[in-house]
């Protein structure tokens, strides 16, 4: 939202409310279905068409697509995205949060938009994995394009390490005067003996 500079999404964030719990009660829909709502915002900002997102989003019940895009944070998130596209026209250079630059091209004008947002998104979870460099109390087992798992080795240590990395987490955004919280998901993962 910051990217794109979309104030009513950066002002509904900042207020500490959840974006899935809103659109959920929006769309008059289970909890289940924040898996498919995430993917649908995430398909806005990096690049996917409204047709596909909308189908995507009908999955959950006819209508809802064109339901979802009707709401007006989606509506700005949407409308700011296609500004920024229009805008991006061919041979314009993009540079991404690393620095690099990006010349559009007609066939490359979305990847780069994804390129860019994604390597904001890995500036703002860097704090984790810098964090994650001086200790053995906890691993990093998977990245993903807005996060990772973590895998804690000292379970007694793991309320320190969460206030730790929401602390860097929260003061790297602020760099960029943006207000924005880490959203923790608690799985409880059985060991499963493996046979040799």
């Amino acid at each position: 939202c910051w990217l794109w500079d979309v104030p009513e999404m950066n002002k509904f964030l900042s207020s500490g409310k959840s974006i899935w719990s809103e659109l959920i009660n929006y769309l008059e829909l289970p909890e289940i279905a924040k898996g498919t709502i995430k993917r649908a915002i995430y398909g806005i900002i990096y690049g996917q068409s409204m047709k596909n997102t909308i189908l995507e989003v009908d999955g959950l019940g006819f209508g809802v697509g064109n339901k979802f895009f009707r709401h007006p944070l989606i509506k700005a998130l949407s409308n700011a995205r296609d500004k920024f596209y229009k805008r991006a026209k061919i041979g314009t250079i993009i540079t991404d949060a690393f620095g690099t630059e990006h010349v559009i091209t007609k066939d490359n004008k979305l990847t780069v938009m994804s390129i860019l947002a994604n390597s904001w998104e890995q500036v703002f979870i860097s704090p984790v994995y810098d964090i994650a460099k001086t200790t053995t109390d906890f691993s990093i087992m998977l990245n993903m394009h807005d996060g990772c798992n973590i895998k804690w080795h000292d379970i007694s240590k793991k309320e320190y390490w969460i206030n730790k990395i929401n602390e860097a987490f929260i003061e790297k955004t602020e760099e960029f005067g943006i207000n924005l919280f880490i959203e923790w998901k608690f799985v409880k993962v059985e060991e499963i003996p493996v046979d040799s």
